[in-house]
């Protein structure tokens, strides 16, 4: 069963340790989270435990409000750690109509994100990394179905 803590260990094993890539646009990145994002944190010293209460309250907790089950929620919770709230948010509602059942809806918007990725300038950078991790993804969404 998928739940934040199951969620939360998933996302984490995409995301590395610190980190200061040139060509990442969120600078400075620790567990996934980027001083782009969060200007006023030392990510440099920020812990596991820091970066699990961030994903909590800033990138889980704004989907329990959504009618949709946990299921769901874990990839809408990883794209929005991989590429904003808000864009996990617009490509969640470009879908919501379209969606038949929880599969279609998993389906339906990681297809959404691999095209919005596919079109990122560090695309060329980070493209293969994110193409393992939407993999990974599917296959957890396979798994979860059992």
């Amino acid at each position: 069963m998928v739940n934040f803590d199951v969620a939360v260990d998933r996302v984490l094993s995409h995301e590395g340790l610190y980190s200061n890539d040139p060509n990442d646009p969120g600078k400075e990145t620790k567990f996934g989270i980027s001083k782009r994002a969060y200007p006023n944190l030392d990510i440099k010293n920020l812990t596991r435990e820091d970066a699990i209460k961030i994903y909590y309250d800033d990138y889980w907790r704004p989907f329990l409000d959504l009618s949709i089950t946990n299921y769901v929620r874990f990839h809408l919770f990883d794209y929005a750690v991989n590429s904003g709230i808000n864009q996990a948010t617009k490509t969640y509602l470009k879908i919501y109509l379209r969606s038949k059942n929880d599969l279609h809806t998993v389906l339906l918007l990681t297809t959404e994100r691999m095209k919005f990725l596919k079109n990122l300038p560090t695309w060329k950078f980070f493209g293969d990394g994110w193409s393992q991790r939407l993999l990974r993804n599917i296959q957890y969404a396979v798994d979860d179905l059992d």
